[in-house]
């Protein structure tokens, strides 16, 4: 199974040739924002830093219905100038994140405005709006963005919302606005782990 460009990698886990994960390839914004519309419980991997300033306003990958399940690696790239401005609760480069097996790491988002909708429950933050039932956001960051809530609930350097699920070496140098519930790494932890 490969990426609109027809390119799979494969990736082995554990040291062992037992265990082999594969991963479709972003190359580039157009393949990213494709994400949003293709399998969400697809593995996904960054083959390069992804400049997103060509489209003019970034869907959030998932959403409260249909929730980004897989995993992302980043392979330690960045997401930059990505422009969000969306009518969804839930505002990120993912709108929202969830289940065990759902895990975005090893990825920075830099230089991109973000705002949410005026929704009185909503969520934003520069790696995902929300993140809950148990996924993971690993070694990711925020840099130079800036996240608006828009009046809303919940705005996070990293996550709005992190409910039941785990933020695991993160940092933030963004600025966090216009939330009645704001944080430097998320607007709020319910039953959840930031280390």
């Amino acid at each position: 199974v490969g990426n609109a460009g027809g390119t799979d990698a494969g990736y082995t886990a554990g040291g062992t040739t037992t265990s082999i994960d594969y991963y479709k390839l972003v190359n580039d914004a157009n393949e990213l924002q494709a994400v949003a519309t293709s399998e969400l419980s697809t593995t996904y991997m960054l083959s390069d830093n992804i400049d997103a300033s060509s489209i003019s306003n970034f869907t959030p990958i998932g959403n409260s219905k249909t929730p980004f399940t897989g995993k992302f690696d980043g392979m330690f790239y960045e997401v930059q100038g990505m422009s969000i401005n969306t009518t969804d609760a839930n505002a990120g480069l993912f709108g929202v994140v969830s289940g065990s097996k759902a895990r975005v790491e090893n990825l920075g988002v830099v230089k991109s405005p973000i705002i949410a909708s005026t929704d009185a429950d909503s969520s934003v933050g520069s790696i995902a709006g929300r993140v809950q039932n148990g996924a993971l956001l690993q070694n990711v960051y925020s840099e130079g963005n800036t996240i608006n809530a828009n009046g809303g609930s919940y705005a996070g350097g990293i996550a709005g919302s992190v409910v039941l699920s785990t933020v695991d070496v993160a940092y933030n140098t963004s600025t966090v606005e216009n939330a009645a519930y704001s944080g430097g790494i998320a607007g709020t932890l319910d039953s959840g782990t930031i280390t």
